[in-house]
């Protein structure tokens, strides 16, 4: 059910269970159509691997939206990976204290939601369902934004569509599952090409 240890899994969904009636509203929210779909917000605030793990995903959507603005929400030490990415076209840095200690940051969080609402996304995808992510989704989050992410880890009510993570299937397959509604072609593992 979660990815966490045993233990919590009581609590966490006594969480859920109250945080989904309280936000039982977000899951009435319908996905943008396909051609309204202008700008997008990856936030992956994990690790190396796991940002390389989603280069896929990027460019899976640059190809199926090659003029909606992908924008990408990681730590500084991810950012260089995607620098030069032809498929991105804006980063934002956050070193997130859930995941990483000690570490600063350059502007307070509250800050960098600001600028990020700001943005107007049309969807934001959350690629680690860790609930910290989910809820700052929410935050950022516009009146038009839909957020679509996992509840693997708990508070999948603060988005307005949560996929089913699937330990088993292979990590890339994984976030792609993420976009496979809105996109036609779907990027092949062992292919150079969509």
């Amino acid at each position: 059910m979660y990815l966490t240890k045993k233990i919590y899994w009581p609590i966490l969904l006594l969480i859920d269970i109250v945080g989904n009636i309280l936000f039982f509203w977000k899951k009435l929210k319908r996905p943008p159509k396909n051609e309204r779909i202008k700008k997008v917000l990856f936030i992956r605030l994990e690790h190396i691997g796991d940002m390389i793990i989603t280069t896929p995903v990027f460019e899976t959507w640059k190809k199926n939206y090659p003029n909606c603005e992908v924008h990408v929400l990681c730590r500084e030490l991810t950012a260089p990976i995607i620098n030069n990415s032809p498929y991105v076209d804006k980063i934002f840095t956050y070193n997130a204290p859930w995941f990483i200690r000690q570490q600063k940051n350059k502007e307070p969080l509250s800050v960098l939601i600001s600028r990020l609402h700001y943005e107007n996304y049309d969807i934001i995808f959350e690629m680690h369902g860790d609930p910290n992510n989910n809820y700052l989704c929410n935050r950022i989050a516009t009146s038009k934004t839909y957020t679509i992410g996992y509840s693997c880890r708990g508070a999948g009510f603060f988005l307005n569509k949560t996929v089913i993570y699937d330990e088993k299937k292979q990590m890339i397959k994984q976030n792609l599952s993420l976009i496979e509604d809105f996109c036609k072609k779907i990027y092949k593992i062992g292919r150079a090409h969509v």
